[in-house]
């Protein structure tokens, strides 16, 4: 494999997220958890699925949601955190996601959690929504910006959408230095993040730059290594065990190449953790 840049459009992304989904159903233990991200752990979390509950609390706390605010979860998955919103703060949340299936799934889960009077999903690009300028108080991202082809997109639309005093809160990766060298590219890019769908991280520098001149302020990175690592540490001895026979059952025909390339990606990705990327939560306000 070379660096040669990889763009994913929408059909793409769509793709990735309905061949994986059951791939987190059984190893992120999806059904409890509603969330395809890294998670937060601290002394008082034991299990994935508890640190990524977790990091919906964390997040809630640093921007301190009211059960009052309208919040948009931007690439809400299978709807976790609007869940966790909805049902631990009491605000109504509206999740919108490019996946069909996706959606399907958020609302079951709803329905389980006795929500859906609360929360509301969405088939939606996060960059070009359909809802009226100043619809929210909270625009929320977890891992789901870094998709986007153009951050700069994403930011201006979530100024649009934000009534002002309203926040948006990103917790996503970010490269360690603005560019990279032909190697360094291989393993973040090609035989990492591709592997995810995602083309290029969000660059620090330029994503609040860019949040400045479109009027956001009081703006800031926290960075949120020591919350993830643990998971990071996890997704490499996994794979690492499961690459082997997951490149045979793929050559059998029992997966595709989008699920074997999932784990061959977490697992390159992963290893530059600290290195190459950070894992950082950006706060910004209107």
């Amino acid at each position: 494999m070379n660096s040669t840049k990889q763009n994913f459009d929408k059909p793409s992304i769509i793709q990735y997220y309905q061949r994986t989904e059951w791939v987190y159903r059984n190893f992120w233990k999806l059904d409890k958890s509603m969330g395809l991200h890294f998670g937060f752990w601290d002394e008082n979390v034991n299990t994935l699925s508890d640190a990524i509950l977790n990091q919906n609390k964390v997040m809630a706390a640093l921007i301190d949601i009211k059960a009052s605010n309208k919040v948009l979860d931007a690439g809400c998955g299978v709807g976790g955190s609007a869940i966790y919103l909805a049902k631990n703060v009491g605000c109504n949340v509206t999740g919108i996601t490019i996946t069909p299936k996706q959606i399907q799934s958020a609302n079951e889960y709803a329905a389980k959690e006795n929500i859906l009077d609360k929360v509301c999903f969405e088939e939606m690009d996060f960059t070009k929504t359909n809802f009226a300028d100043e619809s929210f108080d909270v625009v929320w991202a977890i891992e789901s910006v870094c998709h986007a082809n153009n951050k700069n997109e994403f930011l201006s639309e979530a100024f649009r959408l934000l009534k002002k005093g309203g926040k948006l809160i990103v917790a996503d990766y970010f490269p360690t230095k603005d560019n990279f060298t032909e190697l360094e590219k291989k393993q973040v890019y090609t035989n990492g993040l591709n592997g995810w769908a995602v083309d290029e991280m969000c660059n620090g520098n330029k994503f609040n730059e860019v949040s400045k001149k479109l009027g956001f302020t009081n703006s800031t990175f926290i960075n949120a290594d020591k919350y993830v690592v643990k998971s990071v540490k996890k997704l490499i001895n996994k794979n690492r065990l499961w690459l082997i026979p997951g490149w045979i059952y793929y050559k059998l025909g029992g997966i595709t190449d989008t699920e074997f390339m999932n784990a061959y990606g977490a697992y390159n990705f992963c290893k530059a953790f600290g290195k190459l990327w950070n894992y950082k939560i950006f706060i910004a306000e209107k």
